[in-house]
């Protein structure tokens, strides 16, 4: 990874993590299938 998609992952992260009902889901998920599919629904919003 290359600084620059380095940084727009952290990018991405900060903005999903700032998003409340998306923090919530994060912090209640279970499992990293719940993780992975919590940011895969955000992207497709992105």
């Amino acid at each position: 990874m290359d600084n620059t998609a380095h940084l727009k992952a952290l990018s991405e992260l900060a903005t999903l993590l700032g998003k409340e009902e998306k923090l919530e889901q994060l912090l209640h998920a279970k499992t990293k299938e719940e993780i992975l599919s919590i940011i895969e629904e955000e992207e497709k919003v992105q």
